[in-house]
């Protein structure tokens, strides 16, 4: 790809998570929270961004989401086991919720 291709993809990537989040937040907002990994002041801000608010922060030329999960080893854990959909789904969400909890600590630590 091309320098503006990749910059073209970041910022359709970058404003498809905003909207997603907007909705996501519209929908069901604790669960946004937990899944978005947001604290009340982020999830009041980027539910209150406009459009061009969202297009303006979207055309950074970096992306604005990442892994939650920053373990490879709970990643790796997760694609070699073969359990149903739903205890997958089950397993991931124990998973994000205990790397939120460290990351919290550590925050609270520095």
């Amino acid at each position: 790809m091309l320098d503006d291709e990749i910059l073209v993809a970041i910022q359709e990537q970058n404003l498809s998570y905003f909207l997603l989040a907007q909705k996501m937040l519209a929908e069901d907002r604790k669960m946004a929270m937990f899944r978005l990994h947001f604290n009340e002041e982020m999830a009041d801000l980027i539910a209150s961004l406009t459009t061009g608010q969202m297009l303006k922060l979207s055309n950074t030329g970096q992306l604005i989401c990442g892994f939650s999960v920053q373990d490879i080893g709970r990643i790796k854990s997760i694609l070699s086991n073969y359990r149903s959909e739903s205890l997958i789904r089950t397993h991931m969400a124990m998973l994000l919720a205990s790397s939120s909890n460290s990351h919290d600590k550590q925050k609270a630590n520095t």
